[in-house]
């Protein structure tokens, strides 16, 4: 008997059909074994295995549960300059994280009205302090942009930003500043008014970093704050591929 061709034919048994299983696996980068898992779907015979996703230990000879796709959590930074107004045109400003980070640099921070200096790490990974010297009295920001570290899982940083004023009085109040920018009244309580020389894309960010309102392209603005929690608030604009900042206090 000569057999003229084959034939092949798989039976799904059971209830994994349409469910989700982890197979273990060990394998070797160079002459290092590392432990993994794979997910896969179970199907029918007409589609019997999917592979969903998988993961596997960077650090060679150790185990990882399945499932455990590792630390995907962005770093969280707080920029603390421990004043409002001051009459010190020298700040100390501390920089901390919620992780351990790496690769921070004094030339991450982007400083309105400002100039910062002399980075020191107090905590290896987590706690820093820097200097911000004022150029001149107004408002002063500091932020550390989106993505200016990781952490030792590759995470990069979510922002964090702060502002004070720097008045040799103490009591000076920012109402409208220079660049084709007035912003008035402010301190405000209910109506904020922002006018723009040319076409402009603002939002409006709190202490924590987080975005309260935008709009793009706009010349002339008028932004209704008395619902938002009072405190200082940071307005960003962007024109030209330049960014300015401007503080906002909220009553």
């Amino acid at each position: 008997y000569t057999p003229t061709g084959t034939y092949s034919y798989a039976y799904g048994y059971g209830d994994f059909i349409g469910t989700q299983k982890f197979v273990g696996v060990r394998f070797y980068i160079g002459t290092d074994q590392h432990y993994g898992w794979i997910r896969v779907r179970l199907g029918d015979y007409l589609d019997p295995m999917t592979i969903v996703d998988w993961a596997y230990e960077s650090t060679p000879g150790i185990g990882i549960l399945a499932g455990d796709a590792g630390d995907i959590t962005r770093p969280i930074p707080t920029i603390d300059a421990g004043v409002s107004t001051t009459d010190q045109q020298i700040i100390t400003v501390d920089v901390s994280f919620n992780e351990e980070v790496q690769g921070l640099e004094i030339e991450d921070f982007f400083v309105t009205n400002g100039i910062a200096s002399n980075l020191i790490e107090v905590t290896a990974g987590t706690e820093y302090t820097i200097e911000v010297t004022a150029s001149t009295e107004g408002t002063v920001i500091v932020e550390l942009p989106v993505g200016s570290v990781t952490d030792l899982s590759g995470n990069e940083n979510s922002q964090a930003i702060t502002s004070w004023m720097y008045a040799l009085g103490g009591t000076a109040v920012e109402i409208a500043s220079g660049d084709g920018i007035a912003l008035y009244p402010n301190p405000v309580h209910d109506q904020l008014h922002i006018e723009l020389e040319s076409e402009s894309d603002i939002s409006i960010i709190n202490t924590s970093g987080e975005l309260v309102y935008s709009k793009k392209q706009v010349t002339s603005e008028s932004v209704d704050v008395s619902l938002y929690v009072p405190g200082i608030y940071i307005l960003r604009i962007e024109r030209n591929d330049k960014i300015i900042h401007r503080k906002i206090v909220i009553e």
